[in-house]
This record gives C-alpha cells, sequence and structure tokens, in this order.
C-alpha cells in the first residue's frame, strides 16, 4: 500500500502547481498513516527488520516515517536499534509526545 501511494504521487504531482502539489502530498501522506495507525506493534517490528533486506522497502519506511511508533523496546533485542534514519525510540519518550 505505501508503494502504491508513493507511484501515485510521483505519476501526479508534477501535474500541479506548487501549493496544489503540497496539498496533494499532504493528502496522499494521510493514506500512510492510516495504514501504520492499523498496525500492531508486532506488524511494526516484522517491518523494521524487513528493511534491512530490502533497499526500496527501507527507502518507503524512512521517507514516509512509517515506524515512527514504534519503540525500540518491541524489537527482538534493544540493540537491534541501529543509529540512523530507522532509529527508534524508547518507549516514554513516544508516550511524552501525546
Amino acid at each position: 500500500m505505501i508503494k502504491f501511494v508513493h507511484q501515485y504521487q510521483d505519476t501526479h504531482k508534477q501535474t500541479l502547481m506548487p501549493e496544489a502539489r503540497r496539498l496533494f502530498i499532504k493528502e496522499t501522506n494521510r493514506y500512510v498513516q492510516f495504514i501504520q495507525a492499523q498496525m500492531s506493534s508486532y506488524e511494526l517490528m516484522l517491518l523494521y527488520y524487513n528493511a534491512f533486506c530490502f533497499k526500496r522497502s527501507y527507502e518507503l519506511l524512512v521517507r514516509y516515517n512509517f515506524l515512527e511508533n514504534l519503540p525500540e523496546e518491541d524489537l527482538v533485542y534493544t540493540w537491534h536499534n541501529f543509529e540512523g534514519p530507522l532509529h527508534l525510540h524508547k518507549r516514554a519518550d513516544l508516550v511524552k509526545g501525546i
């Protein structure tokens, strides 16, 4: 689904004026946020590990900040939380933002 939204954005945003393009991207990103909100922590954890096997998946997860709600405590081991674009936060830090 993320790939579909991404391809849809790439196909259609070129035909829009800058202001309409920003609104279009914001609106289509809501679909990605909706998908993320429906996923369990276990599903997000599997996506995290899967991203290291597939470069395109990794790029899309980073671009849409898809794993922003996955705490590092939900990984198999917390030391699997690598520095970089997919760096996860501690559960306590995520709760502070609510």
